[in-house]
Parts: structure tokens; C-alpha cells; sequence
């Protein structure tokens, strides 16, 4: 019996599209390489992994930053603050 290499895949399961073909549905129409982004600004930016999950992030000591708002319910006033955790594989970004 002959084997036939392909370069496509030939299992599907459940219908479901190669990777290759839904990749750039996972983040927002505007999002651009990593690569790309602003690495000496102050202004935070959204960074995604590879799942397409976004944090809000600022380069900082040479890695991605996640941010988070704290609310001061005091003041009524709300701050953007470094949490200390890196984004772990940052593949795209887009502007806030």
C-alpha cells in the first residue's frame, strides 16, 4: 500500500476549519503584529495571546505588563495599575 503526502490535512473533526483558515477571527479586524507595537510609550495598548485572549498591557523592563483599574470608592476616582503578571505570549496588539 503506497503512502500519499498532501499538504493539506485530511482528518476533520466535527467539521471544524484547519487552523491555518480562522486564525485572524480570534482578535479585532484592527489588530497588528507584535512586532508592531509601541514599546517607549506610557499610553497602555491591548495585547493578545495566541487564544485571542486580550489584556490591557504597557511594555515595561522588556515584556508586556498586564494592567488592571482600581477604583477608589472614596474619591470616585479610578487609576490604571501595573499587576506584576506578564503576558505570557504576546502575538498581536491593538490601540485602546
Amino acid at each position: 500500500m503506497p503512502l500519499r503526502y498532501s499538504d493539506r490535512p485530511v482528518l476533520s473533526y466535527g467539521g471544524q476549519q484547519s487552523p491555518d483558515n480562522n486564525w485572524r477571527s480570534r482578535f479585532p479586524a484592527h489588530a497588528r503584529p507584535i512586532a508592531t507595537a509601541p514599546s517607549n510609550t506610557s499610553r497602555p495598548v491591548w495585547v493578545y495571546e495566541p487564544d485571542g485572549h486580550g489584556w490591557l498591557s504597557i511594555f515595561h523592563n522588556g515584556q508586556w505588563q498586564k494592567m488592571r483599574r482600581d477604583h477608589d470608592n472614596r474619591s470616585g476616582t479610578s487609576q490604571l495599575r501595573m499587576t506584576g503578571e506578564p503576558v505570557s505570549n504576546p502575538v498581536m496588539w491593538a490601540s485602546s
